[in-house]
């Protein structure tokens, strides 16, 4: 089960300028993935070959297999896996031997023992006179088989969302067939398969299934006829490469989605940014500088970048500019405090740069911003995250330090690159004379520059229930615990 619940597209799926998908259960399984992709869905063609069974009578095909002529044939086709239910097939069957006329249940396809050994089943419920397993089919055989079966039974569960091309060739060779009313198969017309539901009760309803068709041939014809006019018609292979052939113009017309950072990146040097810092007139000394004052950000390179920005200071273009290089044409703004639900609105992965300064805020509406950054920002693109606090704010519980915040930036698919820490006073080029003096101050700062590596959202748990409790009287508010805190961690 857990191949099919947990697949392993969806960084595939984003980068795709397009998806083409055959129902609209994947489609929707793609959609939870991804849900900005663009996602076609265009009914699985029908094999040309299949019209060639109007030629063939159930007779002639099952001279040419060596088959009786008069026995009632079940079928199933294709790999033999567990998920084609075989088990309960053989179990209801079994159940049946002697309420049916005479029957032969014909697997028609390879064994993968490694996956399921029916022939340890057969064998369990003494079918062998009346079950035998074919192997691999060649394509010149596959529809006579199809042209000789009563009823094709072809179940699938669990399903990770393909749609049978096996199937859509037996429904379009007019073959009566039992499937599961599950995923993709539960879109078929009611009229074209019998449905069996998935649930406790599915064998109860299998056996009957299987009952019911066995004694009614006229039945088979009438399920077996509509089958084959849906099919014909809704995938006609005319009609899917027609499809196929507009999806294909209206992507290349289509801009190119965003996906990683192709620029390279590059920070200013040790000199260079404290000549910038030199340059720069009366700077405001206010919480949100340690950024600026600090060489985090990267500087603007030959091709253009898509910067945002969200902070609370109307300053931060001028340093931008001043320091980084960033063009103000390149940069978007977006309003503190609520600029989480902008952020989220943007396109996916359109951001080269963000740049968060703001006072911290409680842990859960920190994870949504980070969750919305994860979404916005493109990978190998960088994050910047510059937060403080005053002494009369209210401390949030479970971001009493810096390590905290780290784990929740993991967590959102971002690695550390470097982490600052000291009060507003700190820049590049000036070192604490006194170390011990920021955790005195009334204002401590931390900066985080991280890299979005993943687009695995792995959510803290309990840390989103945790709430804001104001702080003791007179108890000093830090968000570090040691001086150790003060040097970065590296790059």
């Amino acid at each position: 089960m857990m191949f099919y619940e947990l697949p392993m597209n969806r960084s595939i799926v984003a980068r795709a300028h397009a998806v083409v998908v055959h129902s609209g259960f994947a489609r929707v399984k793609v959609l939870a993935q991804e849900p900005s992709a663009t996602v076609v869905h265009i009914p699985h063609h029908l094999s040309s070959a299949a019209l060639e069974t109007d030629l063939v009578t159930r007779r002639e095909a099952r001279s040419r297999l060596g088959l009786d002529p008069d026995t009632l044939l079940f079928m199933s086709m294709g790999f033999v896996t567990q998920a084609k239910q075989i088990e309960a097939v053989l179990r209801a069957l079994d159940n049946l031997r002697d309420v049916l006329p005479p029957f032969q249940y014909l697997i028609a396809g390879e064994a993968r023992p490694d996956q399921y050994d029916v022939e340890a089943d057969i064998a369990r419920y003494a079918l062998g006179d009346i079950v035998s397993v074919t192997g691999y089919v060649p394509d010149e055989l596959f529809f006579n088989y199809i042209a000789a079966a009563d009823i094709i039974i072809n179940l699938r569960y669990p399903t990770g969302g393909e749609t049978s091309g096996t199937l859509i060739r037996a429904l379009g060779s007019g073959a009566c067939a039992i499937v599961i009313d599950h995923g993709p198969f539960t879109e078929l017309p009611d009229s074209a398969a019998v449905k069996v539901p998935w649930g406790p009760d599915f064998e109860v309803h299998l056996q009957s299934a299987l009952l019911e068709l066995g004694l009614d041939p006229d039945l088979r014809s009438i399920i077996g006829e509509a089958a084959r006019m849906h099919v014909r018609s809704v995938h006609a292979i005319e009609r899917s490469a027609d499809a196929y052939r507009d999806t294909i113009a209206t992507v290349r017309q289509s801009p190119r989605r965003s996906w990683t950072v192709t620029a390279p990146w590059e920070f200013a040097t040790a000199a260079a940014h404290e000549e910038a810092l030199a340059r720069l007139k009366a700077p405001d000394t206010r919480p949100g500088a340690l950024w600026w004052r600090q060489a985090v950000v990267p500087t603007r390179g030959d091709e253009p970048v898509c910067v945002v920005v969200c902070a609370t200071r109307d300053d931060c273009a001028r340093y931008l500019s001043e320091i980084y290089g960033h063009i103000a044409s390149e940069v978007e703004w977006l309003p503190v405090p609520s600029w989480i639900n902008p952020l989220s609105e943007r396109p996916r992965r359109a951001c080269d740069l963000l740049l968060v300064v703001q006072p911290i805020r409680q842990i859960s509406e920190l994870w949504r911003g980070l969750v919305a950054a994860n979404r916005a920002v493109a990978l190998g693109g960088i994050l910047v995250l510059d937060l403080w606090h005053d002494n009369d704010d209210e401390v949030p519980r479970g971001l009493t330090h810096p390590n905290d915040i780290d784990e929740l930036l993991l967590r959102a698919g971002f690695r550390l690159r470097r982490r600052w820490i000291g009060p507003e006073e700190v820049s590049f080029a000036v070192d604490l004379a006194d170390p011990e003096a920021w955790m005195r101050t009334p204002t401590v700062e931390v900066c985080w520059q991280v890299v979005k590596i993943s687009e695995f959202i792995d959510p803290p748990g309990q840390w989103c229930r945790e709430i804001v409790t104001p702080s003791k009287p007179n108890q000093p508010i830090t968000l570090g615990g040691s001086i150790d805190h003060l040097a970065d961690v590296g790059a």
